[in-house]
């Protein structure tokens, strides 16, 4: 796995590595509101960063992916809709700090 970059993303540094890419995780929202996403590419990206997560738990997945995506726009990268909305619901939450 190639590194692209290590971004700090609230606190966390995290490792860009090129494959998997945020794109990869194919995130959408279900009817019930729940998170929908591609658990090996999570997977991959918590093992290329050291961190041992439950990607089948939704909490800790939806936790990484928020991490991901921040570091992920950090250096540069496209926006996700999915994640846009996920980072709205939790900052109307009060669930994440706006920069």
């Amino acid at each position: 796995m190639t590194e692209r970059g290590v971004v700090r993303a609230n606190a966390l540094a995290m490792i860009i590595p090129a494959s998997p890419r945020f794109s990869d995780l194919e995130l959408e929202l279900d009817d019930a509101g729940g998170l929908r996403y591609r658990p090996a590419p999570l997977a991959a990206h918590a093992g290329a960063n050291g961190l041992d997560v439950d990607v089948t738990d939704e909490d800790e997945a939806c936790a990484l992916v928020c991490a991901w995506y921040v570091a992920h726009r950090e250096a540069g990268g496209k926006p996700d809709a999915t994640a846009e909305t996920i980072v709205a619901l939790l900052n109307a939450r009060g669930a994440v700090r706006s920069r």
